[in-house]
C-alpha cells in the first residue's frame, strides 16, 4: 500500500516564519552561526599574527574538519537516540568552554610563559575540540527542523533555515574582521565580551 505524496506549501514564502518555535530557533540558530564564524575568523587572524606562516591558517580548518568529518557516522547515531534540545544545549555550553578556553589562551599570564609555538598547539586542540563539538550541533539543529515544522512546510523551512545560515556565516566573518582591533587578541577579547588589554 502506497502512502500519497505530501504536497508541499509553496503559495506562502513565509508559511514556516509563522511558526514561532522556527522563528526561535532561526533566531538562535542566526546568532549561533555568527558567533562561531567570527571567532574562526579572529582565531585564524590570531594564529597568523603567532605564526607568520599562511600554511597555519590552513591547519586551523583542517584541526577543526578532521574530527568533525570522523565523528559523522557516530554522531549521527547519537542524536538520532537522543533528545536534541538537550544536545544543543550541550554542544552550544561545550562552544562556550572552548571560547573561555581560547580567551586564556590570549592572556597576558600564557603570553608570558608560552611561546608563540606553544599557544599556537593549544590553539589547535581547542579548535580540535570544537571539531568534535560541531559534529553533534550542525546536524541537531537540522534534525531539530523536521520535529518542529509540519511535512507540508519542511521546504519552506529548508529554504529559510539555510538562507540564515549563509547570512549569519557571512555576517559572522565580516564582523569578525572589522571587529580586528589593533591585534586578534583583543578581537578575541571582544567577541567573548572581555574588555580588551590596554
Amino acid at each position: 500500500m502506497q502512502e500519497n505524496p505530501i504536497t508541499q506549501e509553496t503559495a506562502d514564502p513565509l508559511a514556516a516564519v509563522r511558526i514561532p518555535e522556527f522563528r526561535f530557533l532561526m533566531l538562535g540558530r542566526f546568532l549561533f552561526i555568527m558567533g562561531l564564524r567570527m571567532m574562526s575568523t579572529l582565531v585564524a587572524w590570531w594564529v597568523y599574527e603567532l605564526t607568520h606562516d599562511p600554511f597555519a591558517i590552513g591547519l586551523v580548518g583542517l584541526s577543526e574538519v578532521i574530527p568533525a568529518v570522523s565523528m559523522a557516522l557516530y554522531a549521527g547515531h547519537v542524536i538520532d537516540k537522543s533528545e536534541k534540545r538537550k544536545l544543543v544545549l550541550r554542544g552550544i555550553f561545550f562552544y562556550l568552554c572552548a571560547a573561555a578556553l581560547l580567551l586564556l589562551l590570549s592572556g597576558s599570564y600564557v603570553n608570558s610563559r608560552f611561546s608563540s609555538h606553544t599557544i599556537s598547539i593549544g590553539i589547535y586542540i581547542v579548535i580540535f575540540g570544537t571539531g568534535i563539538v560541531r559534529s553533534f550541533t550542525g546536524p541537531t539543529f537540522s534534525a531539530m527542523l523536521a520535529s518542529i515544522v509540519p511535512r507540508n512546510i519542511l521546504q519552506n523551512a529548508t529554504t529559510w533555515k539555510q538562507g540564515s545560515w549563509l547570512s549569519a556565516s557571512v555576517t559572522g566573518h565580516a564582523m569578525g574582521r572589522i571587529s580586528d582591533l589593533e591585534t586578534p587578541k583583543q578581537a578575541v577579547r571582544l567577541v567573548i565580551g572581555v574588555c580588551p588589554e590596554s
